[in-house]
């Protein structure tokens, strides 16, 4: 797969600062976003355990250890927002193996670690610059389609973003009645028994893809 220009950071007409790639110090600096985001599932405490395995990935992403991609929203000097991509693992029961089977093509990627600093979200476009720099380069490295999971502890706070971002939030088309949620499917028992995860699909069209 082509890596295109990959490591250029990037400037965001609708976000006022740099979409750049993740570097080390990075990883310490966005611990405290991490614990806003990997909570309990009573939101009353951050999930240590799972905040530690999330930032080991991204420090094994810098060092070439695996084949994930991270960008992180940089403002004023500080780091604002991180989002990431892996290639789905089909050996993998749980990640893997329930997300590739909401997939319709041969090279699916799958976003990962969305997290956005508290003060700069509700329509400020982190989060938008972020999903625009990574679907670029994932279309660069020839994956053919997007595939995402949010669990429930985010269905207030990132829900409606995955179905705008996603393509997916439309209208009734005769009574237009509030918004039709238009997920691909639940991934179950995603996160833990009874906690499933709404999936979204977004595929790569060009004039050389096959329509899938």
């Amino acid at each position: 797969m082509d890596r295109g220009n990959e490591d250029q950071p990037k400037k965001e007409d609708q976000f006022d600062g740099t979409i750049r790639p993740l570097t080390l110090e990075d990883v310490d600096a966005l611990r405290p976003i991490l614990e806003q985001w990997i909570r309990t599932v009573d939101k009353t405490a951050p999930r240590t355990e799972d905040i530690d395995k999330t930032q080991e990935s991204m420090r094994a992403t810098v060092r070439g250890e695996n084949t994930r991609k991270y960008r992180v929203a940089e403002h004023d000097g500080k780091v604002i927002g991180v989002m990431g991509y892996k290639i789905p693992d089909p050996d993998d029961p749980i990640d893997g193996q329930k997300m590739l089977a909401f997939k319709k093509s041969q090279h699916p990627v799958e976003f990962i670690n969305a997290y956005v600093d508290e003060v700069h979200r509700g329509g400020k476009g982190v989060g938008t610059a972020l999903f625009r720099a990574l679907e670029d380069l994932a279309r660069q490295q020839g994956f053919s389609e997007i595939l995402v999971n949010s669990g429930p502890n985010f269905e207030k706070s990132g829900w409606e973003f995955w179905d705008t971002i996603m393509g997916s939030k439309k209208r009734d088309p005769i009574f237009d009645k509030g918004t039709i949620i238009n997920h691909v499917g639940f991934a179950k028992d995603m996160y833990e028994p009874g906690r499933d995860a709404p999936v979204w699909r977004k595929p790569f069209y060009s004039r050389f893809a096959t329509r899938f």
